[in-house]
Order: C-alpha cells, then sequence, then structure tokens
C-alpha cells in the first residue's frame, strides 16, 4: 500500500488483487465470519461492473488503506474503525461521482 500511496502508474489488475488481499485480511482479523464472503461476492459483481475500471485515486485509496493498518497496528479499535468508514464513505462518494457523469 505503501508504494501505491506514492501515486505514479498502477496497473489496475495488480491493485485490484492486493486490494482484495486488505479488505478480506481486515475482516478476518476483525473476526467478521461472514464478511469476507460478502465481499468476495460483491467485489465479483463489481469487478463485472465498468465501474471499477476507473484508475484514478489508487493513491488515496492506499493512503486510506495505510490509515486502517495503523491503527490496527497501534491495537487502536476506534481509529480503525474510523478509518475504515472514512474509507467506506470515499468509495461510495467515488462511484456515486462516477453515476452522475455517466
Amino acid at each position: 500500500m505503501r508504494a501505491y500511496a506514492r501515486g505514479g502508474d498502477v496497473a489496475f489488475d495488480q491493485f485490484w488483487l492486493d486490494d482484495d488481499v486488505f479488505h478480506l485480511a481486515v475482516a478476518e482479523a476483525a473476526g467478521l465470519s461472514l464478511l469476507p464472503a460478502m465481499i468476495t461476492e460483491m467485489r465479483g459483481i463489481a469487478r463485472r461492473c465498468t465501474i471499477t475500471r476507473t484508475h484514478d485515486r489508487f493513491d488515496q485509496q492506499a493512503r486510506e488503506h495505510l490509515a486502517v493498518i495503523d491503527a490496527i497496528e497501534a491495537q487502536d479499535g476506534e481509529r480503525a474503525c474510523a478509518a475504515m468508514q472514512t474509507h467506506f464513505d470515499s468509495v461510495r462518494s467515488r462511484f456515486l461521482g462516477w453515476l452522475d457523469r455517466h
């Protein structure tokens, strides 16, 4: 994630794989046993949509992921939850923005 956060050219498929690993690891670490399967299903659907092929802001997404990782490493559950909520809000905002343009 640190490399992605620095920006630059990013291959969508590689970011997608690393994004999968991040989300599944966080769900499993949180002990949310149903969430990994739900995430896999939702991301499978999203991947089939052109909406997920927007290549902008991988650096922003990576910085959001790093905020979650840093909070988990610090064992600060409240901060991790807030960082994940910020990430979810950002994803929703990007998708809605994409829909407004089309």
